[in-house]
């Protein structure tokens, strides 16, 4: 669409779409855009659509599971945290079936829990969790409810992932320290940015006095996917020795990704389905 302004010089607009479905397109991606989270003006703004249409839209939305409201912000909502969710794409199920005997001999040869996990809403999804018996109620727990920031894994995903950390400030009612009150605390900022620059989580908060460490494992294009996690009881935990066994693991499963993207590349080329 074309305007004119006072002097009678054209320009060209940006107008969205007048029908439902691209409506809510414009406002899901205007809410990625800002990091994950935003008011109901802020949308209004990014999407140049009415106050009152963007409401009606956010209503909806919200029956469907696609944003959810928390005080005066939106943030995606389930429904689509579950579509973008790696664990859907043909990515991590790769993944999932190359690493796990990388991650099995980290087991066999440390007796640590060793764990895969990618991000599923706002706690640590472990699509592998590998233990033996004197973890199993341990395992239990942290298959229940293992929430981002309370674990090694959860906190690197947060690190590399701005999106998934303004998320949860919001879930967890943090206030903050700026003027718009969604923002995490300034303890768990300096934890993220110390844990972007050194690529590795040590967290001392696991239920059960274990200690755990955890980094993060990126594709081609340098987005974090999944981390990588181990934990043990205080007396036996070997920070260096489980820093090393992740870091080679982390390189095998980056190998995994690599040959993913090539594959693909190739089925594309030839025609044919990459099983």
């Amino acid at each position: 669409m074309t305007t004119s302004d006072d002097n009678g010089r054209w320009a060209c607009t940006s107008v969205v779409p007048s029908r439902p479905i691209p409506r809510a397109l414009s406002i899901l991606s205007a809410i990625r855009d800002s990091g994950g989270i935003e008011t109901l003006s802020e949308i209004s703004r990014s999407t140049r659509l009415p106050k009152s249409t963007v409401h009606r839209l956010l209503a909806e939305m919200q029956g469907y599971g696609m944003v959810v409201r928390a005080g005066y912000h939106y943030r995606h909502g389930e429904a689509v945290c579950r579509l973008a969710r790696p664990g859907s794409t043909q990515e991590l199920q790769r993944l999932r079936r190359g690493i796990l005997p990388s991650l099995i001999d980290i087991h066999w040869r440390t007796g640590y829990m060793v764990g895969l996990g990618v991000a599923s809403g706002n706690v640590v999804d472990f699509v592998h969790l590998i233990y033996s018996s004197g973890y199993c109620s341990l395992a239990e727990r942290i298959e229940n409810d293992s929430q981002l920031a309370g674990s090694a894994a959860g906190r690197v995903l947060m690190a590399f992932d701005p999106g998934l950390a303004a998320r949860f400030a919001v879930f967890a009612g943090y206030r903050g320290e700026n003027e718009n009150g969604g923002g995490l605390p300034a303890w768990l900022s300096a934890e993220l940015r110390e844990i972007r620059q050194r690529e590795v989580s040590f967290n001392p908060r696991v239920p059960g006095a274990l200690l755990a460490a955890a980094v993060p494992v990126f594709n081609v294009t340098g987005t974090a996917v999944a981390a990588l996690s181990v934990a043990a009881p205080r007396r036996v935990f070997n920070s260096r020795e489980a820093h090393s066994s992740l870091q080679a693991t982390r390189m095998t499963a980056q190998r995994i990704l690599r040959e993913t993207v090539a594959a693909d590349w190739r089925s594309a080329k030839s025609g044919r389905p990459v099983e």
